[in-house]
């Protein structure tokens, strides 16, 4: 049972870092072609 409890909290902050990293990395990707689309 502990296992299993150990397990499925570091899933859920595995979970939590990789939406945070998509996030950063998606925001990362858009802010360089807002500023061009800015520029134009």
């Amino acid at each position: 049972v502990i296992n299993n409890n150990l397990r499925r909290k570091m899933t859920m902050a595995a979970s939590k870092s990789n939406q945070s990293w998509q996030s950063h990395i998606t925001s990362s990707l858009l802010r360089p072609q807002l500023v061009m689309h800015d520029k134009r």
